[in-house]
């Protein structure tokens, strides 16, 4: 069977450990430890499951890169529940999961849905939507024990971060990637966490001058993005002053790793710039 986030969590149940540090849109920043994201996965996992929602469905998400919306993803993995964040796709979702960012969007789009889909909503009351994140009034179920078996999946998936991130539990990881882009949630949360590091979620569209900020602020020490990010960084004409001591590993996310960038890179910030996967 293939290895679960959500069971990596559940073996982390009591770990006080920051593991998820997270930036919203106005600049506030919440820290939540490993027991904290598991707690709030099992609540979040006993809303769907009173609403309604059961193994073997689909679910289509349409979520900011928020706390919320990774609580979200690991209930509905719990749950054995499929998330799918294409619309394309999710043309026969019993679910449909949004928040106020997307809420007018999802509505303007319902007749693409199925009839007897329910519309769960993060972050407000709205008519024709109910509230997911009623937390607050939701004991926390209790946590079935993981298994003690660490199965071959886990342990390869393990191993496949080791060589991608080239991390230890002691950094801050920052995949500088939104929820649909492919493959977000394995890599950008289910990776990091695999081996025990903090991970950042920001929910914010890209700004070069605010990411370096963030990337000092937050002590982050491994950071993944596109090209264009590193480019739109170096633009800055004041990109020197800009001192990032934790950071210690930078890599290039898509193709538009060059040697030309790389050079520029080291030059500004002193640092060696890697294709993804090059740890």
């Amino acid at each position: 069977m293939r290895w679960r986030a959500c069971d990596l969590i559940d073996r982390l149940a009591d770990d006080q450990r920051t593991a998820l540090i997270f930036v919203d849109n106005h600049g506030h920043r919440r820290d939540y430890t490993f027991a904290e994201v598991t707690a709030f996965s099992a609540r979040y996992a006993a809303v769907l499951r009173a609403f309604g929602v059961q193994d073997g469905e689909r679910a289509y998400v349409r979520l900011s890169t928020t706390g919320k919306a990774i609580f979200t993803l690991l209930a509905l993995e719990r749950l054995g529940v499929i998330a799918e964040f294409d619309e394309a796709a999710a043309a026969n979702a019993s679910t449909v999961i949004t928040n106020r960012v997307y809420r007018g969007a999802v509505d303007r789009a319902r007749e693409r849905f199925s009839a007897e889909a329910r519309y769960l909503l993060i972050g407000e009351e709205c008519e024709g939507w109910a509230r997911l994140d009623t937390v607050a009034q939701v004991a926390v179920p209790s946590i079935e024990a993981a298994s003690p078996v660490e199965d071959a999946s886990y342990e390869g998936a393990r191993e496949n971060a080791e060589t991608r991130l080239g991390a230890v539990s002691t950094d801050v990881v920052w995949y500088a990637l939104q929820i649909g882009d492919r493959d977000w949630f394995d890599r950008a949360v289910a990776q990091p966490w695999l081996l025990g590091c903090s991970i950042v979620a920001h929910d914010r569209a890209f700004d070069a001058r605010e990411r370096l900020d963030l990337l000092r602020e937050l002590d982050v020490t491994i950071v993944l993005q596109r090209a264009q990010e590193y480019r739109a960084e170096l633009s800055l004409a004041d990109s020197e002053r800009f001192k990032l001591p934790r950071l210690r590993r930078c890599a290039v996310l898509d193709g538009g790793f060059d040697a030309l960038l790389q050079e520029q890179w080291r030059e500004s910030f002193g640092l060696a710039l890697t294709p993804y996967g090059a740890a």
